[in-house]
């Protein structure tokens, strides 16, 4: 944000904090009202969307708070995880050279599906999945041809950038050129064990190096498209995979099973020199105007990926020459699409300062 101080604003820092006693007794009696609301009638929609907004809020204040936490040199790691063993992970997750060639992947025009439908309706029993207002309505966008870079930026990519440069040093390292580490819940793990690992650093600090590149950061929609064709390869490999039961002790080809197919279209793509081509599917449906319709999917399968600190550590990222997203190695990615309205946005009534507080903008 440009000017703090106009946009969400805060309560005043208080003269004395509440005792540890004091914020364990008002959260046994939030506790107590959210248990009192189950143990009568069903809660009426409004309310029950209420408490599914207030849990999904908190999910994503603890995430953040975590991230916080990883900033300040007081914080304790799990009690119950080993400290990885650095050495072994960075040697285990370095990638050969790949040629400048080989590290693009160009994306035709296309059109994407943004956002989900779960509108605020107090008369009418929803099986949509959760979505703030900001995510509403479904909406279809049409993006252009772009040219993205396979791998998100690294710590390495970064660190080459200050050589160069007089770029901002980002608040997930520590120490100084050329002997940086990297802030994790273990402690600092230095730069040269963690220069596969995803950069974490503010938009503006990215935007530089992107900018150095000669490139840019993608938009929303560039990077639903990108992701949609992540997703249909792995759709395809599963559907090509084939596992062989085991009856008795042996393995028998009567029980073979494949994955079902995945009932959707593909994104064409193709790398800048012509390789790892996804564009002979000649069953991709198409408008009029030759443009690949989108995935008709809200959520994508998460499973492996490094998400919500799952390894309370970043990991190395796959070979530059692979597809990858920041995701694969614990990192969020920043899109260049401002957050703002768009086309059939409607203000939140159960939570109405959501994505709409008026000193932040006009509605």
């Amino acid at each position: 944000m440009e000017d703090p101080t106009q946009c969400h604003p805060h309560s005043e820092v208080p003269d004395f904090w509440p005792s540890l006693q004091e914020l364990l007794e008002f959260r046994d009696r939030v506790r107590q009202r959210l248990m009192d609301l189950y143990s009568t009638s069903p809660p009426a929609q409004k309310v029950k969307r209420a408490l599914w907004l207030t849990y999904e809020h908190e999910v994503m204040h603890l995430e953040t708070l975590l991230y916080m936490l990883i900033q300040s040199p007081k914080t304790r790691p799990p009690p119950y995880v080993s400290t990885p063993d650095w050495q072994e992970l960075a040697t285990r997750g370095k990638k050969p050279a790949i040629d400048e060639g080989d590290k693009w992947q160009f994306f035709p025009s296309a059109e994407v599906l943004l956002g989900l439908d779960d509108l605020e309706d107090d008369s009418t029993q929803s099986d949509a999945p959760f979505g703030w207002d900001n995510e509403n309505p479904r909406r279809k966008q049409k993006v252009k041809s772009f040219l993205a870079s396979k791998r998100p930026i690294t710590n390495g990519d970064y660190a080459l950038f200050l050589q160069h440069t007089n770029g901002t040093v980002p608040p997930s390292w520590t120490g100084s050129a050329p002997n940086w580490s990297v802030k994790t819940v273990f402690g600092p793990v230095p730069l040269s064990l963690a220069i596969d690992w995803p950069v974490m650093a503010s938009y503006d600090d990215l935007n530089a190096y992107a900018h150095w590149k000669g490139g840019r950061l993608p938009t929303e929609g560039e990077l639903r498209l990108l992701q949609d064709y992540l997703h249909m390869k792995d759709s395809v490999a599963r559907r090509n995979a084939v596992t062989i039961d085991a009856v008795n002790g042996h393995l028998t080809q009567n029980g073979v099973n494949t994955t079902p197919p995945y009932n959707s279209c593909e994104p064409a793509a193709t790398s800048r020199n012509g390789t790892d081509r996804a564009d002979t599917n000649t069953q991709n449906p198409q408008n009029a105007n030759g443009v690949r319709k989108c995935i008709d999917e809200v959520y994508y399968d998460m499973t492996g990926k490094n998400v919500g600190l799952r390894h309370w550590h970043p990991t190395p990222l796959p070979a530059a020459n692979k597809l990858s997203t920041c995701t694969d190695g614990g990192a969020w990615e920043w899109t260049s699409t401002t957050f703002d309205k768009h086309e059939g946005w409607t203000r939140s009534k159960v939570y109405p300062g959501y994505s709409s507080w008026t000193p932040c903008r006009e509605y």
